[in-house]
């Protein structure tokens, strides 16, 4: 499954996040911890939608593969023995 548009942006807030907690002291007038906080919680709710969307498309689409396959091909069955034992 390829990514979404929603799981690339929280993970771009989640690491401007991150990079504003390691530096908490401020850069050009910034309060990066406040910033850092912020950011944060707004990653957790991007997490929320994105999981949301994946949830989503799972069951929509019915559990199935691409363009509506079934994702395995049934049970697994195991090969039969060939005579004298050898495959």
């Amino acid at each position: 499954m390829p990514a979404r548009r929603s799981g690339k942006l929280k993970t771009l807030v989640q690491n401007v996040a991150i990079g504003a907690l390691l530096f908490p002291d401020g850069t050009l007038g910034v309060p990066n911890h406040g910033l850092g906080l912020t950011l944060l919680a707004v990653a957790t709710l991007l997490t929320l939608w994105s999981g949301w969307e994946l949830f989503d498309a799972y069951f929509r689409d019915g559990a199935s593969g691409p363009r509506g396959r079934p994702t395995t091909d049934g049970p697994s069955r195991p090969k039969p023995i060939a005579p004298g034992g050898m495959e």
